[in-house]
């Protein structure tokens, strides 16, 4: 296997191509290096322009090119890289410069902004493990073909504006796109292989003890930092020291009192067999599964920045309710609802939905723990901090057995309400406030006062026929939080119910 140096410095030789040859086209002299640096420059450029909406034209662009920023985000953490001989400094500088340039030619922002889904279409859908195999030059041979294409249709764009017609010749751009379009088909497909390979190579160095688990006494996996910590175990980010890919492993224990061993390793079995049969770009994967000595550990991505937990509280309402933050929840909606619908006509019920439960990487959301977590969190008391979460059934359907997809709708729709309450501004403190019914063993749970959760989500503020899409969240949690779970919506339904708003989705939900 090739050394890291080796796909390093072909990315490095890749990225200082493109700069060089935007540069002959047309020099970037604003440093562009991150998603900030495009907005701050792009508002200004508007402003020097006196450009018409740019809230809803900087919305526009970002709703079509939501993959592309994946794409090197991940790539760029993946490979270690830095500014300004990064992905993001590359596709920011051609972004921006393809704006500068209509500016200087006195186009409209309209006029052209019709080509970013043509520029986006057919872009491969990654996920989470795109940043797999950063040392694999073959795995990574397949990204930069794909990246350099994408590119090469930026650059084009770019030439196309600067001509002096006073009409954008559209047939060399839409040539270029359909070349494109065509090395994406080609080279994902060789990219999934060339992964494949890579994933069977790391599983035919292990000891196999039996279907479906290996040794992990070997120490490939180098701890790097503790990611979270819960009555189940741990969960800490580990690099895999031959090639370099970072993980989550979630560490079981394999004896826990009053337990018997083999139903532990049954339930971790299970979670495994299960997340394996879902390919989701909004639910975790768990690529293998390790025996040691004392502990299971479940080999997993995405490395989460936090759980949504923990991104209502302090980076949305515990940090002054940023913008950055605040413009993520809106398409999380729709991500859920596709993921939860996707799992259900896979014949697959969730059985603990929580908002710790769901983990943040980035600009995108993912739902984990299928199975597994609601019966580990059994096993032992809980901690005082697991109380609204772990320790507590708060996000139980209010059916006797709330264990069906129905009571996954339900445990859903009490997310999307405490996410609908950060998104106008209240934190979750005021809502458990409010909710609180004292006469209930369970107090907090959203059950055990329905009436006050509805009057609660229909007094908070912007919620009416001017903001429509606050409106659409509104009335689907609503329907997701019936009690009568014969009349609850499902999860497929929902999704399309949500699609009222084409900003409740990411572009890659369909």
């Amino acid at each position: 296997m090739s050394s890291t140096g080796d796909a390093h410095a072909a990315w490095i030789k890749l990225l200082s191509k493109l700069q060089d040859e935007l540069k002959e086209v047309q020099e970037v002299k604003v440093k562009l290096s991150s998603e900030q640096d495009f907005r701050d420059a792009f508002f200004r450029l508007c402003d020097d322009y006196s450009a018409t909406d740019p809230e809803r034209s900087c919305g526009f662009f970002f709703r079509f090119h939501e993959q592309i920023v994946f794409f090197v985000k991940v790539l760029d953490e993946a490979l270690f890289l830095k500014s300004p001989k990064t992905l993001s400094d590359v596709f920011w500088q051609h972004a921006y410069a393809a704006i500068e340039v209509a500016f200087n030619q006195d186009f409209q922002f309209q006029e052209f902004r019709n080509l970013y889904p043509q520029l986006n279409q057919n872009l491969p859908l990654f996920s989470s493990d795109l940043s797999q195999f950063p040392k694999n030059v073959k795995v990574q041979e397949s990204l930069q073909i794909i990246f350099e294409a994408y590119i090469a249709s930026y650059l084009e764009l770019i030439k196309q504006l600067k001509t002096e017609d006073d009409d954008l010749d559209y047939e060399p751009i839409n040539v270029q796109i359909q070349k494109a379009r065509q090395i994406y088909a080609d080279h994902e497909v060789e990219y999934r292989k060339r992964c494949k390979d890579a994933q069977d190579e790391i599983k035919s160095n292990a000891l196999h003890n039996y279907p479906g688990g290996m040794d992990n006494n070997d120490g490939r996996f180098q701890h790097i930092r503790e990611l979270g910590r819960g009555s189940y175990g741990t969960v800490d980010e580990v690099k895999e020291q031959t090639t370099g890919s970072v993980y989550a492993r979630k560490s079981i224990p394999r004896k826990i009192p009053g337990q018997e061993e083999d139903m532990i390793a049954e339930r971790v079995k299970n979670e495994v067999d299960i997340m394996s049969k879902l390919r989701h770009n909004h639910i975790a994967s768990v690529n293998m599964l390790f025996k040691g000595e004392n502990y299971w550990s479940m080999i997993m991505l995405p490395v989460a920045d936090c759980d949504l937990k923990v991104f209502l509280d302090e980076k949305c309402s515990g940090a002054g309710y940023p913008k950055d933050a605040m413009r993520m929840l809106d398409p999380w909606f729709g991500c859920l609802i596709s993921a939860l619908a996707y799992a259900h006509e896979e014949r697959i019920k969730h059985e603990d939905i929580k908002p710790s439960n769901i983990l943040i990487k980035g600009k995108k959301i993912y739902l984990t723990d299928f199975g597994t977590a609601k019966d580990f969190s059994e096993f032992e008391q809980s901690t005082v901090s697991d109380y609204f979460e772990t320790g507590t059934p708060v996000y139980w359907a209010p059916e006797p057995r709330a264990w069906g997809r129905p009571a996954d709708v339900f445990a859903l729709g009490c997310v999307f309400s405490e996410m609908l309450t950060v998104r106008q501004h209240r934190t979750l403190q005021e809502y458990r406030k409010f909710r609180i019914n004292t006469g209930q063993d369970m107090r907090y749970a959203f059950r055990s006062n329905l009436r006050a959760v509805r009057r609660w989500l229909k007094a908070l503020d912007g919620i009416n026929d001017r903001n429509p899409v606050a409106q659409v969240i509104h009335e689907q949690t609503l329907n997701m939080l019936v009690e009568d779970s014969e009349q609850r919506l499902t999860a497929k339904r929902l999704k399309k119910n949500l699609r009222a708003e084409d900003d409740l989705f990411c572009s890659t939900c369909f």
